[in-house]
């Protein structure tokens, strides 16, 4: 995907170079490999509209703790529990850059710490509405994959929609988030957890505005309508469809520079996949 349509040649060689590096050390913090989870497939991709991107996706594999109630950060390369998030700040640019990079460091040392979800969110989101201008916010889905019961439990602060392709039924669901955005007030973090199960062939897709919002020369979005027609074809793995949305945007848009930050992740359940725990 393209890092947008900032022209660097105009810009001072030394702020050039803070620029390069700044992008540098973003997309070094990308997952470099999604840790394995057996009978599913897990795929993600995200680029910014201009040189620094305001979207992150993570994986991050975990364990249950032995001791007391929760996870932990797991280093196997094969795990039965895998922590997914995918995080969209508002406008893009440098200043979304830099809140998605807050967000998602507060997130992963949270994680390694061991820190309940719930106590996670209410703090993360206390943080962000110190930090953050009036009317500044930040969309979050954050889940934990359970390979073992073969379901998703997520929440989403007004990132939507998302969508669940069902194998069975050739049918597509719209799913919608359950709290507004980090970031933009105060609010106990009270939360149930939405559980998604999976069947052989079942597909979970979450996308950031910047596929919704996409444009064509006459104006129209690409919208929620384009995500369901691609879901109906059925691609072959979790990453095919990742990079048939970055293909099908950019072919709707005819190539035009990218006006907001875009991300995927895709979950998809394998077929002929033997069930491996109870529900």
């Amino acid at each position: 995907m393209e890092s947008g349509h900032l022209d660097l040649e105009s810009i001072p060689p030394g702020l050039r170079r803070e620029l390069e590096w700044s992008k540098l050390v973003q997309e070094a913090s990308h997952p470099r490999k999604i840790p394995k989870v057996p009978g599913f497939e897990v795929a993600g991709q995200t680029a910014p509209a201009s040189w620094n991107n305001g979207d992150f996706f993570d994986a991050i594999p975990v364990e249950p703790r032995v001791v007391t109630p929760g996870y932990r950060i797991c280093p196997a390369e094969e795990v039965n529990h895998l922590v997914l998030l995918l995080g969209d700040a508002m406008g893009h640019g440098m200043a979304p850059a830099l809140i998605a990079t807050e967000l998602r460091a507060i997130l992963r040392a949270s994680i390694r710490l061991g820190v309940h979800h719930r106590v996670l969110v209410e703090s993360m989101n206390e943080q962000l509405c110190d930090d953050l201008p009036d009317g500044h916010f930040m969309t979050l889905l954050m889940g934990r994959l359970d390979r073992q019961r073969c379901l998703f439990r997520w929440i989403s602060f007004g990132q939507a929609p998302l969508l669940l392709w069902r194998e069975k039924s050739k049918k597509v669901e719209v799913m919608h988030a359950q709290r507004p955005p980090l970031g933009l007030m105060r609010m106990p973090a009270d939360y149930v957890p939405e559980v998604t199960l999976f069947d052989e062939g079942d597909v979970f897709l979450a996308l950031s505005d910047g596929f919704f919002e996409a444009r064509n020369g006459e104006g129209s979005c690409w919208g929620l309508e384009g995500a369901k027609n691609l879901l109906r074809k059925e691609m072959e793995s979790a990453q095919a469809l990742a990079t048939a949305c970055v293909r099908c945007v950019e072919e709707f848009s005819e190539n035009a520079p990218a006006q907001d930050d875009r991300t995927v992740l895709v979950i998809r359940r394998c077929r002929g996949e033997a069930e491996v725990g109870g529900r």
